[in-house]
């Protein structure tokens, strides 16, 4: 009986230092556990920041290199066009000094005698300009739809004293039967009248008329190209302008593409010189 009564209290003791350590080792695998995530948490925080700056830089490295082919391709407009009086703002909706660059370079180098724009502005004036240096005769049909912008352009034309080289046609955009699609596009009948382009420039309508709105501009104007006509598509960097683009290079076996990286892109579609796009 007395070595029973002492080995009972002993397992009580036994009992409760067990649970004290128990305790104690939860409470420390706590401490632990929080330890970690605090410092996974910290490790995660810097991780976050690093890359946040990193996107930084780079977009300012593309915009500055943005910036400094803006200023490169102005100084080209400026050197070789005889203007008159500064350029209007080239940012934003406004065709972009590369743009710019590409139509004055096609205008001087091939003398297209017909050239149409589709949306008038920067590009009209820059178009203008260039067909008045290369003295061959051409002229250049501009569609807008924008009354408002047609005027501005308008304006900006005789102001510069080009204005005897454009036709700019006010073309609104209406639902309309396109290659049997219902589709919204400039007035059609705008253009009707129109053969032969030789330099095709799609900058129009704007993206938020209709989902791939630019597209129904092969369609209409397709068989208008005279052979080895050329197309210049602005915007060719979103995926809808593309689209349009390969669909059109696809179907004409003649035809090549050249893509020009900008913010927006660019590309350049030149047909073959013994065919159309009939």
């Amino acid at each position: 009986m007395p070595t029973l009564a002492w080995r009972i209290p002993d397992t009580r003791r036994l009992a409760g230092l067990a649970a004290l350590l128990i305790g104690a080792s939860a409470t420390a695998g706590l401490l632990v556990s929080a330890a970690v995530s605090l410092w996974t948490a910290v490790v995660l925080g810097v991780i976050l920041i690093l890359a946040v700056q990193l996107a930084t830089a780079r977009g300012l490295q593309r915009a500055l290199e943005e910036e400094r082919s803006h200023q490169q391709a102005l100084g080209e407009l400026r050197s070789v066009l005889p203007l008159r009086l500064p350029l209007p703002q080239m940012t934003g909706w406004a065709a972009t000094p590369r743009l710019g660059v590409e139509i004055v370079a096609q205008v001087l180098t091939r003398q297209p005698k017909v050239v149409m724009e589709l949306g008038s502005g920067s590009s009209t004036l820059l178009t203008a300009y260039a067909l008045e240096k290369a003295g061959h005769g051409g002229r250049l049909i501009s569609i807008d739809h924008d009354a408002h912008f047609a005027d501005q352009t308008r304006s900006a034309l005789r102001d510069h004293g080009v204005d005897a080289y454009v036709e700019l046609r006010k073309a609104p955009l209406i639902v309309q039967e396109i290659a049997g699609m219902r589709r919204r596009w400039y007035d059609v009948s705008a253009v009707a009248d129109v053969q032969d382009i030789d330099l095709l420039v799609i900058d129009g309508p704007p993206e938020q008329s209709e989902v791939n709105a630019r597209a129904a501009a092969f369609s209409v104007l397709g068989d208008k190209l005279s052979p080895g006509a050329v197309i210049i598509v602005d915007d060719a960097g979103r995926p809808s302008e593309k689209q349009a683009v390969d669909t059109f290079v696809a179907s004409h076996p003649d035809a090549s593409v050249r893509w020009i990286t900008t913010a927006k892109g660019i590309a350049v579609i030149t047909l073959g010189s013994r065919s159309s796009a009939r």
